[in-house]
């Protein structure tokens, strides 16, 4: 989708939050809506954090599950959106889904995965999450996953 193929080094990986956010930290006073993404490969991570910053998301990055966790636990009623990764160190994504609800979490969680197999995809702790996108997609793809994601979970619908 036009996207540049790596990250420029020394480049900044998302928006920090006191930029770009409203007077609540919620919403940007244009509407945008924040996210945790969740990806261990910082080139991909800083990607996708430019790709959905430019599609109006305020975006935070963590590298991993716990470092996930540990931000939401500080930062929960600026989120909207947690995107993580699935396969990834120290807490995959399912595990950090399953968290998340058992913490009380009522926002958005979208899981993502090159691999959607049974072995690496813990069922149990996924059916936290709203949905799921298999890599490889597109920003847009991701977006649109994002927002199918968000209004299933307005309806009460569960899964994408």
């Amino acid at each position: 989708a036009g996207e540049p193929a790596g990250v420029p080094a020394g480049e900044p990986a998302g928006v920090p939050a006191g930029d770009a956010t409203g007077d609540d930290g919620r919403e940007a006073p244009d509407g945008r809506r924040a996210l945790l993404l969740v990806e261990d490969d910082p080139r991909l991570r800083g990607l996708l954090e430019r790709a959905l910053v430019r599609r109006g998301y305020v975006v935070h990055g963590a590298e991993d599950g716990v470092e996930a966790l540990d931000f939401w636990r500080a930062h929960r009623e600026v989120l909207d959106a947690v995107v993580s990764d699935v396969r990834m160190p120290r807490l995959a994504g399912s595990a950090l889904a399953g968290r998340l609800r058992a913490e009380g979490w009522r926002g958005v969680t979208l899981l993502v995965s090159g691999c959607a197999d049974e072995e690496v995809f813990d069922l149990g702790a996924a059916e936290a999450a709203d949905g799921f996108l298999e890599k490889p997609f597109t920003p847009d793809e991701l977006a649109a996953a994002i927002e199918r994601a968000a209004a299933r979970r307005r309806g009460g619908a569960g899964r994408v």
